[in-house]
């Protein structure tokens, strides 16, 4: 029997030189306790001859589940160790242009926001002025005048009735500049008319308001006197203040 443990005992450690110095290294080996076990295990099984191939057995399966946990620690070493490389590799002034890059790059956003909220809280100044100046426009209409005409035109040398932002020789241009400068004021004249060249009118109506207490047969000579004497006016009367 002790011939026999001898023989195993001597196979075991010729097993681990011939396989565990190939794969880990000298300092991975079989503990003793599991050694045992491999052996208790391996006698039960089939005797003198599982007690033999057990050893080797457990030694293989030791040492390829060391080999794979050494390898994924090396990996895990060799990845720690570049972070920290890279690092040591920058320069204190390194450090301190990627600082100053994170602060130009918050105070960057920090102003574009503002200036997004500055736009914002402009546009809708504009759209409150424009509004409010339109509801004044319009309070102020229904306490001035709305005086009423009566237009004829032969329109061959203007381009229609309309205002256009191409020309000023329209009927509605030539009318509006008469107009401030009869009421000392500017003066909008409303009409519907078309913007053809050429056209021409018999009665059409139009209106404009003001505050000038001109009479009606005051502002009608006046026009009368300085249109051209292709545009007259053949009638002047007070309207509502809401008519068109």
């Amino acid at each position: 029997m002790a011939i026999g443990l001898l023989i195993i005992w001597g196979i075991g450690q010729l097993a681990r030189q011939l396989i565990q110095p190939k794969i880990v290294g000298d300092s991975v080996g079989m503990p003793p306790l599991p050694t045992l076990f491999l052996l208790y295990i391996g006698y039960k099984l089939g005797g003198v001859v599982g007690m033999i191939v057990a050893v080797p057995i457990g030694l293989i399966a030791l040492t390829m589940y060391q080999e794979g946990a050494l390898q994924t620690t090396k990996d895990s070493v060799k990845i720690l160790t570049a972070g920290i490389n890279h690092f040591r590799r920058l320069k204190p002034e390194d450090m301190d242009e990627v600082r100053q890059m994170q602060e130009r790059d918050r105070r960057l956003s920090e102003e574009l926001a503002r200036q997004a909220a500055e736009e914002e809280a402009q546009k809708e100044a504009q759209k409150e002025a424009r509004k409010e100046a339109f509801a004044k426009k319009q309070k102020r209409k229904e306490i001035m005048r709305n005086i009423r005409l009566r237009l004829q035109y032969e329109g061959t040398r203007y381009q229609g009735w309309q205002k256009q932002t191409s020309t000023d020789n329209t009927i509605q241009g030539k009318m509006e500049v008469l107009l401030t400068k009869m009421c000392g004021e500017p003066v909008e004249i409303a009409a519907s008319g078309r913007t053809d060249a050429g056209v021409h009118a018999l009665g059409q109506v139009a209106n404009f308001h003001t505050e000038s207490d001109m009479s009606t047969e005051e502002i009608m000579a006046y026009c009368n006197r300085y249109l051209p004497e292709d545009i007259a006016v053949v009638e002047v009367s007070e309207a509502a203040p809401r008519f068109h």
